[in-house]
């Protein structure tokens, strides 16, 4: 900043340095000499004014370019001043950006915690779900096995005690019992039969029944001839692949699961009438029949 200075003070300064000047040119001498001479005199008074005039015109350019300068200063101090408050006002608008940048941050930190929180939280309880899932069907697994394994041995052990022993004769019994069922109840269908006074009705319920009796005598012999070839195969797998040390305990011993009183042994019911024959006598329900 320049210092300001009063046109006052210069025009006084400037008029007494003048006649510091002129007292210095002028000794009294000098000035006998224009008193007597008026007309240098009048020269010397001229010249003065004339020097007066150019001072004066001198001092108001001066005094202009003091006011143009004192203008511009002015001007320069309320731009200064007016940049000076934008610059304040730009750094307090920093501030509060940064101080905004920073809560964002923080809050991304936060959100991005709570993300990884959530994530690991989901991922955990995933992983405790399927050890669940995962211990659940070993355990299935493990029990369908064992039971597998338990049924396998009892059909296992009782394939070889029935091929070490043989076909039993009870099972033999049995199927005569009930061909012998079978053939007297033929018998007695075929009585009734031939005792009824109906025609059509009874000559094709007649072969009905006779179709059948053919069909389970077939599935009889069947079953028979089958059961008798599986017992025979059966034995000689079991003779080749034998495992060694496997016993099978004695067909009069009973079960180890079963409880048998001694002195009573279970009796084995043989049905009179087939199942497929039942279905028959059901079909043919509606048929009268008259005994003589």
């Amino acid at each position: 900043m320049v210092d300001k200075e009063d046109p006052s003070l210069s025009f006084s300064q400037s008029i007494e340095s003048f006649s510091q000047s002129i007292s210095k040119n002028l000794t009294p001498r000098k000035v006998k000499k224009l008193l007597e001479d008026r007309e240098k005199a009048k020269v010397v008074i001229k010249n003065i004014k004339h020097v007066m005039k150019e001072q004066g015109e001198h001092i108001k350019k001066q005094q202009n370019e003091y006011k143009k300068a004192i203008s511009t200063l002015e001007t320069q101090s309320f731009t200064t001043r007016f940049h000076a408050v934008a610059f304040k006002l730009e750094l307090d608008a920093m501030r509060l950006i940064s101080i905004r940048r920073k809560f964002d941050t923080l809050d991304l930190k936060l959100n991005f915690q709570k993300l990884i929180k959530n994530t690991v939280l989901a991922k955990r309880q995933e992983e405790a779900q399927i050890k669940a899932s995962l211990s659940l069907y070993k355990s299935a697994c493990t029990g369908i096995w064992s039971v597998i394994k338990n049924k396998s041995y009892e059909y296992l052990s009782q394939s070889f005690q029935a091929l070490r022993l043989g076909p039993k004769p009870k099972a033999s019994k049995n199927l005569k019992s009930r061909l012998e069922a079978l053939k007297q109840e033929r018998k007695k269908l075929r009585s009734q039969l031939r005792g009824s006074s109906k025609g059509q009705d009874d000559s094709q319920a007649l072969q009905d029944s006779i179709e059948e009796n053919k069909q389970l005598k077939e599935k009889l012999t069947s079953t028979e001839e089958s059961v008798a070839t599986f017992i025979r195969e059966m034995t000689s797998l079991l003779e080749k692949h034998e495992p060694p040390g496997f016993r099978i305990p004695d067909a009069e011993s009973p079960r180890p699961g079963l409880k048998v009183k001694k002195g009573k042994r279970p009796k084995a019911r043989v049905p009179l009438i087939s199942p497929e024959r039942n279905e028959m006598a059901r079909k043919h329900k509606n048929i009268k029949l008259q005994f003589d």
